[in-house]
């Protein structure tokens, strides 16, 4: 079991990449944006910690490694569509 960091986990492939890391027992920390409709991650909130994180603001990113301290990290988040 590792304990992963995936920034996008509410976009298409970051959350797919979440329930697969779940589905290996991973430890998994979702990056969301603030406000954002966390749709793709309904059904599986209890088997992951949330962070919301505004990849804009280093403080925000610092904050969510410092508390999740993954072993592995999988920037998925982007700006458009």
């Amino acid at each position: 079991m590792a304990r992963a960091l995936v920034t996008g986990a509410g976009g298409f492939v970051g959350a797919n990449l979440v329930r697969a890391l779940i589905a290996r027992n991973d430890e998994v920390h979702a990056c969301v944006r603030p406000g954002s409709s966390s749709w793709r991650l309904q059904g599986i909130e209890k088997a992951l910690t949330i962070h919301e994180v505004d990849t804009t603001r280093p403080e925000d990113i610092e904050r969510a490694v410092v508390e999740s301290k993954p072993a592995f990290v999988f920037h998925l988040a982007h700006y458009g569509g």
